[in-house]
Order: structure tokens, then C-alpha cells, then sequence
């Protein structure tokens, strides 16, 4: 029973999805534990095997990581290409879901610390940044022009929806050498234009799936891995035989090299067989990855979650590597086990009805009445 119900859900793709939250965590554990790429940025000191292989360890680490949240865009353009309606359900989740670990949070850490003001808890509500999540505010607008933009391609044969990818990657997509537009577009890696163009590119592939294979992807995603594992390492080590010895996040900023390495690692695992208990298992973690992002990147945890790492000697210690490792699956099972505990009490109380007064007083008022019918729509009116 337990397979029956995982194969309707894709197990290469749950699993994929708990995998990309905890190489999102090990990110994390870098730019926000190390503050890699910080004004605080530990030194770099090559002078031992140590430093050296702990150097290899990060610019690693941070080249796989840096395709984990363009994975996940690849994944929602894969499943929504087809659907030509606002996921109106999917949104008020997401919201409701992202409200109550911002304010709880917040509250949480006011009445724990003294750190965290009212100002805090009024911003959280309010959901102003840097309270609220840049991928949360992102996604929720892919969510509401995702019936359009798959609306925009439906009639398109494939290449000319090659040609669409390929206009949009010229225009959003940046490299180290500022090509091909640099910066001219405005475009960075944690923006709406670079969902859109992912969520595309999900798409794409959603329509072509018989025709690539798991060595394609295989083949543009170690390629891509170490064209920017070279660069970074490359960056690092010539700015530090100027002196300037600082670790990077050389171009894993979700833009560039990372958009390709995304790909080959979307496509690496949806032609994978996974089958057996142990993938079983873990595919069934996936509904509670969200919350693992929502808890350790709260903008008042954030500080909290990675205090405990030494920022002394460790980054040339052997000690590293183990540490980073139990340290982020430590985190990781944490705040999956908070959120599973979360799920368990949403069923127990059935406190999704208690959304239905707010969702009938809503939806009783004229012109957001126009609005949804007119969203759930818009595949009537493509067809007619």
C-alpha cells in the first residue's frame, strides 16, 4: 500500500526534494554559519593538507548546493506546465504555512530573548522584509502567473520553445566574465524573471522526457559542476596569492553555471529507478522539507541555529568535514521532526477548517469572486 501511494506521488521526485533541502541546509551552513562571501569571511591558509582538502571540501559543497533551489522551480514547471488554472489552494497553503512559522517564530524568540522587539513581531506579521522569505514572496508569484506563462507556450512546437529558452537564458542569465548582458538586465539569481525562466525550463523538459536520458543529464551536470567547482577554486587561490585570502561563493548566487548543473541533476534523478523500502522511506519526508526551510532560515533563528560553530581554527581543523556533516543533518532531522509534529496536530485538530468561515467571507465578495472564476478560467477561455 505504502508503494502504491509513493509511486502516485513519483518517488524520484520526493526523494530529489529531500535532498535538495538538505544540500539547502549545508548552503546555509556556509553563508550564514561560515559567512562565506561576508566581510567577516574566514581566512584562507593553504599552507597544510589540512586547509588545503577543507578548501576543496567548501568550494565543493558550495558548487553541488548551488543548484539546489533552481531544482526546485524545475520541479513546480514539470508538474504545473500542463495545468492552466491558479493553484489558489496551493498558494493559501504555502501562505498559512509560511505565516505561522514567521509569527511563531518571532514570538518564540521574544519571549525567550531579549533580543527580538515588538517592532519585530509587528514586521512579521506584516510579512516586511528581511522578516519575510525571498523565495516564499518569489514563489508565490510564479504560483500566480504560472497559468499564464503555460498558457504562453501551450501552442508552441518544441523548437520553437527551444528558441524561447534559449532568448530568455541570453537575457537572464549572468557569468563571471559579465556575459552575455552582465548586469545590464538587473537580473540576480533570487529573482522572479530567473523563476520564470526555470519554470519554462521545467516545462521544457516535462514535454521532451522521452527523448533525453540519465546520461544527458549526468554529462551537463559534472561538466557544469566542474567548470564552477575550477572557477571557484580558481578565484579564490589567485586572490590569494594577491593577499587576499578569503573564502567565496564565486558564482553560486543560483545564476550562471548553477542554472546548468540544476538541470543535469533534475534529469539525473527523474530517469532514476528508485524502488525499495529505504526510498520509500525517505520520499515520505518530503511533505515536511518546507518546514525545515522555514524554521532554520527564520531571520531571528538564522542567528541562533548556526551560533554554536567555532570560528577560530576549525576551517583548518580534520575536525571540519565531520563536523559540517553531523552538524547539518543534526539541523536538518531537527526541524523535520518539528515539522512533522506540526502536520500531526494540523490532522488532530482539524484546524484546516477552521480557514472556511475566512474562505466563504472571501470569496462572498463580488470582485474577488470575478477574480477566481476568472483565474479558474483561463484554460476554458484557451481552448474556446
Amino acid at each position: 500500500m505504502v508503494a502504491s501511494r509513493m509511486n502516485k506521488r513519483n518517488v524520484n521526485i520526493d526523494v530529489l526534494r529531500v535532498v535538495l533541502m538538505l544540500l539547502i541546509v549545508f548552503w546555509h551552513f556556509l553563508i550564514h554559519g561560515l559567512k562565506i562571501s561576508f566581510p567577516d569571511t574566514p581566512c584562507l591558509s593553504l599552507t597544510t593538507g589540512t586547509s588545503v582538502f577543507n578548501f576543496l571540501c567548501i568550494k565543493g559543497m558550495l558548487s553541488i548546493a548551488s543548484a539546489a533551489v533552481n531544482c526546485y522551480i524545475l520541479i513546480t514547471g514539470y508538474f504545473l506546465i500542463d495545468r492552466y488554472k491558479v493553484m489558489f489552494r496551493k498558494i493559501e497553503r504555502l501562505w498559512c504555512l509560511t505565516f505561522f512559522y514567521l509569527v511563531g517564530i518571532t514570538i518564540a524568540c521574544y519571549l525567550l530573548t531579549d533580543v527580538t522587539s515588538l517592532r519585530s513581531i509587528a514586521k512579521s506579521i506584516l510579512m516586511i522584509p528581511p522578516y519575510f522569505y525571498w523565495f516564499i514572496s518569489c514563489y508565490l508569484g510564479l504560483l500566480l502567473l504560472s497559468p499564464f506563462l503555460s498558457l504562453m507556450v501551450r501552442p508552441l512546437f518544441n523548437r520553437q520553445y527551444a528558441f524561447l529558452l534559449v532568448a530568455l537564458s541570453i537575457c537572464f542569465l549572468n557569468f563571471p566574465i559579465h556575459f552575455p548582458f552582465g548586469d545590464v538586465m538587473g537580473i540576480g539569481g533570487s529573482s522572479l524573471p530567473m523563476m520564470l525562466l526555470l519554470y519554462l525550463t521545467g516545462g521544457f523538459i516535462k514535454r521532451v522526457e522521452h527523448k533525453i536520458t540519465m546520461k544527458m543529464g549526468l554529462v551537463v551536470f559534472f561538466i557544469g559542476l566542474f567548470l564552477l567547482f575550477l572557477g571557484g577554486t580558481g578565484y579564490d587561490y589567485l586572490h590569494y596569492l594577491r593577499g587576499e585570502m578569503k573564502y567565496s561563493a564565486y558564482s553560486t548566487a543560483y545564476n550562471g553555471l548553477p542554472f546548468f548543473i540544476s538541470i543535469g541533476l533534475f534529469i539525473s534523478f527523474i530517469k532514476l529507478k528508485l524502488k525499495g523500502k529505504l526510498w520509500y522511506g525517505v520520499a515520505r519526508l518530503s511533505p515536511y522539507v518546507l518546514g525545515v526551510y522555514l524554521i532554520h532560515d527564520h531571520t531571528e533563528l538564522r542567528q541562533w541555529v548556526w551560533y554554536f560553530i567555532p570560528q577560530t581554527d576549525f576551517i583548518t581543523s580534520w575536525s571540519f568535514l565531520p563536523v559540517m556533516i553531523g552538524y547539518c543533518l543534526a539541523v536538518f532531522f531537527l526541524c523535520l521532526g518539528i515539522d512533522f509534529v506540526r502536520a500531526m496536530l494540523v490532522r488532530t485538530l482539524h484546524t484546516e477548517r477552521w480557514l472556511l468561515p475566512f474562505n466563504t467571507f472571501l470569496y462572498r465578495n463580488r470582485l474577488i469572486r470575478l477574480l477566481v472564476d476568472s483565474a479558474q478560467n483561463i484554460g476554458g477561455v484557451q481552448n474556446k
